[in-house]
């Protein structure tokens, strides 16, 4: 994850990236209030880490959070929605960046 949060930086996007126990509503809301796209890196299952790791973008769309790449189609009303959401629920964050121009 610092990798990707390094390459947006660098090719000038403004970008803040949370991690481990800073993922929580109050930093997942000021992150939404800052930026309009978002990468999340999580564990498919908090229980079984054999189920490896995903990386995912989360967009807005019509005032909606929508995951892509992660096999559904569902549309969630916040960003702490979106991440608690993950894989069903049974995902757990690892980080989160957020991502504007």
């Amino acid at each position: 994850p610092i990798s990707v949060n390094k390459y947006f930086e660098n090719h000038g996007y403004k970008t803040d990236m949370i991690y481990g126990d800073k993922i929580n509503e109050k930093s997942l809301s000021k992150m939404s209030k800052d930026h309009d796209t978002y990468i999340l890196t999580a564990y498919n299952n908090k229980t079984n880490l054999g189920e490896q790791v995903h990386t995912v973008s989360i967009t807005v769309e019509n005032g909606k959070y929508v995951i892509h790449n992660n096999g559904d189609d569902k549309r969630y009303n916040s960003l702490e929605e979106a991440i608690k959401g993950f894989n069903n629920g049974k995902g757990e964050p690892i980080s989160v960046i957020g991502i504007s121009k």
